[in-house]
């Protein structure tokens, strides 16, 4: 994936690859430009998150995680409230969970407000595995608001607002 642009349109249910040669910008229109480094020990993609208007904080990028994760710390420095447990299935079995819910999560501007978000102590793991400290992980639930495209090669992504079908 590191030689393309991949462009993710979960609306459309459409992967695209690009070259990371082709200059063809196809998120012009309404975009967010973010940058990102790889973790050292894992190819794990790092972003600075602000959530509730505040921080930065450092999150990974999941485009197979369901739901954004914050870490338990993260959640009562916030003073974000849980809602409701939950069990989920992980890599390594079954988790607990708690489901929450932020004001809101950006990454460089590009904003989702009322985000749903479970909180989780799997995250300590994550981090250890990748080699870098993590305060969560941005899900499948923000990304799948934008047209997402990783360029590694530039490393960045764009979230751009869909165009209306």
């Amino acid at each position: 994936m590191k030689d393309f642009r991949v462009t993710v349109d979960y609306r459309r249910n459409v992967l695209r690859l690009a070259r990371a040669s082709d200059n063809h910008d196809e998120n012009s229109h309404d975009a967010t430009t973010v940058p990102f480094t790889l973790a050292s020990a894992d190819p794990l993609i790092v972003v600075q998150a602000v959530v509730n208007e505040q921080g930065p904080f450092q999150f990974a990028l999941d485009t197979g995680e369901g739901r954004t994760v914050l870490t338990p710390e993260l959640a009562e420095r916030l003073n974000i409230g849980a809602t409701k447990e939950v069990k989920g299935a992980g890599v390594g079995g079954e988790v607990q969970l708690t489901r929450a819910t932020v004001n809101s999560l950006s990454l460089s501007g590009a904003t989702v407000r009322n985000h749903d978000v479970v909180l989780g102590a799997f995250l300590h793991a994550i981090s250890a595995a990748a080699g870098t400290e993590l305060e969560g992980v941005v899900g499948n639930n923000f990304l799948n608001q934008f047209l997402l495209t990783i360029d590694y090669a530039q490393n960045r992504l764009t979230l751009a607002v869909p165009r209306q079908l």
